[in-house]
């Protein structure tokens, strides 16, 4: 409890941290775009076109999120990295496949953002290279690019990350996360989580709370979207 309360101080330092509003809903209304523009027929995106990233410490819930959003929004796609790299003949001995699964997302991203749909992202990104890669693609078609920060306390952060190695372990599954030693996780995974917010907060990034669980998370998400386009 005490490091739960020195964590909401620290947020409230850092920035504003988006707790549960009333219901919004994520839905808007469609809109033209250059991509219609190009094509001859007018765009049509499930909340008028937006590449969605969620960005956020590991184990803190963005997948989770990002499929709750897909529930809602009709052939949106949730572009796992992770999971594009983990597919890749021999990925856990080649280092080049981390560059080789990124390139294949934005060749994904673009697109289904060109098919007139959602993309979200679900991926702790810590450096700006991919970040900048994925805006100049929403800013080539012509769509909304929206980031957002995920933040949970970070005892439960690190809980949910031993839950879910021990799991992989258990059925004998290599994941990209077995990069990071066991030895680091007490302390990689709530620095990883304070550099965000500290990044979040120096470039006017939204950041949704995951205290409340994953449907008042999805409810502040679309809260953040409807600010932000």
């Amino acid at each position: 409890m005490v490091g739960t309360r020195l964590l909401l101080r620290r947020r409230q330092r850092l920035g504003t941290t988006l707790r549960t509003p009333a219901a919004a809903p994520c839905r808007r209304k469609a809109r033209a775009s250059a991509v219609g523009a190009r094509v001859g027929t007018p765009y049509r995106g499930t909340v008028g076109g937006v590449l969605l990233v969620l960005n956020g410490a590991p184990a803190v819930g963005k997948s989770t999120l990002a499929h709750r959003y897909a529930d809602e929004h009709p052939l949106a796609l949730v572009i796992d990295i992770d999971m594009i790299r983990s597919h890749l003949g021999r990925w856990h001995e080649l280092d080049e496949s981390k560059r080789v699964a990124r390139d294949l997302a934005v060749a994904l991203v673009r697109t289904h953002l060109l098919g007139g749909h959602d993309v979200i992202v679900p991926q702790y990104l810590g450096r700006p290279e991919f970040l900048e890669r994925l805006r100049d693609v929403a800013a080539e078609i012509g769509v909304p690019f929206v980031e957002v920060v995920l933040t949970d306390d970070a005892d439960e952060i690190t809980k949910r990350f031993r839950l879910r190695r021990a799991e992989y372990e258990a059925r004998g599954a290599q994941h990209p996360e077995a990069d990071l030693a066991a030895d680091n996780i007490a302390t990689a995974l709530p620095e990883a989580n304070e550099r965000l917010l500290r990044d979040a907060a120096s470039r006017g990034v939204s950041v949704v709370s995951a205290e409340g669980g994953p449907e008042a998370s999805y409810q502040l998400l679309c809260h953040a979207l409807a600010s932000r386009h």
